[in-house]
């Protein structure tokens, strides 16, 4: 049987993201994992259940019935009749149903302790689902500054001298995701130069408008390129990061020793673990300086999106006539 993620994930794992109340999974989860960090031990069933069910009395005009697949959850749980016959929201019922069904699909755990008390906790293949909903729900914002920063301090620091292993895996990690979260800036801007296509030209100019002041600017300018272009610490620390990777590999010492305890990790020889921190501390410098090429892309797609996005709002206010105004679209 191959291995990977849906051989680790329970089948049904996404199952609750699928239906008709996903938002009100997700927002479920993301709130079942800020009680957890918040609690130093598992959470008390009845803890979860009452805030299950204060979201619930708060949202449940917009709850949708779901389909049979619901059906081993909401079997033997009826509604409450009102005074007068009618069927009324049974906050407890539905919390029930919706932390059982994220029980099923393996999202959380229940755990039935020594006095009979229950307990939900987070299954281990959770955890980061649920780490990468709460970044989304809090809104996705870059802080270059802080990988670079995070870098500085581990091979600058006084700890590289003794575990100098681990400091480079972790600046290698922070490395890497400055790179990638400039290549995923670039890429949105792409993608919203993307969207300036025959179909969104001869869309009403309102729609031009909302794409490029509500949402390119929310979610592009506004969260990640201002951030970028307003912080001085990613070039100012890098040049004392190449300094001191220019100083490490040239550090035999430090290379022996740091390998040595390398090697109670991997389990291979010194010399393959030492190659393996000079390739590490290569890649960092080769990363940190590919920074200003991602940079000037970034610059160009973000002129080249400005530029095409005002051109076509320009073209639809400009007071001329239907068939300039037409030409001038095209163009």
């Amino acid at each position: 049987m191959p291995s990977g993620v849906f051989s680790v994930l329970p089948d049904n794992f996404f199952s609750p993201l699928a239906t008709v109340n996903r938002k009100h999974y997700a927002a479920l989860l993301v709130l079942y994992y800020r009680l957890f960090q918040e609690n130093t031990r598992g959470l008390e069933r009845e803890l979860v259940i009452r805030e299950f069910m204060n979201y619930l009395a708060l949202h449940h005009d917009t709850l949708a019935e779901e389909g049979e697949e619901n059906t081993e959850i909401t079997q033997g749980e009826p509604e409450k009749a009102g005074s007068e016959g009618n069927i009324t929201f049974d906050e407890r019922v539905h919390a029930n149903k919706f932390l059982r069904r994220l029980i099923n699909a393996g999202w959380l755990g229940e755990e039935t302790l020594a006095d009979f008390s229950k307990v939900i906790n987070i299954t281990a293949w959770g955890k980061p689902f649920l780490e990468a909903l709460v970044k989304v729900d809090e809104g996705l914002k870059t802080e270059y500054e802080s990988h670079v920063v995070n870098v500085y301090s581990s091979l600058c620091g006084e700890t590289v001298k003794e575990n100098g292993h681990f400091m480079v895996l972790k600046a290698r990690e922070e490395a890497r995701a400055l790179i990638d979260s400039l290549k995923v800036l670039s890429q949105n801007i792409k993608g919203y130069y993307d969207n300036l296509n025959a179909e969104t030209i001869r869309a009403k100019a309102s729609s031009v408008l909302h794409e490029h002041y509500n949402l390119y600017m929310g979610e592009v300018l506004d969260k990640a390129y201002k951030r970028l272009k307003t912080s001085d610490n990613v070039s100012r620390y890098r040049q004392s990061i190449f300094k001191q990777i220019t100083k490490l590999l040239r550090d035999n010492k430090w290379l022996d020793a740091s390998a040595g305890k390398y090697m109670r990790i991997l389990q291979i020889s010194r010399e393959e673990c030492r190659k393996k921190l000079e390739y590490m501390l290569e890649e960092i410098r080769d990363g940190l300086k590919s920074v200003d090429p991602l940079e000037d892309e970034i610059d160009r797609r973000n002129a080249a999106y400005s530029r095409s996005s005002t051109e076509i709002i320009k073209a639809y206010i400009e007071p001329c006539s239907p068939v300039p105004g037409k030409i001038g679209i095209l163009i």
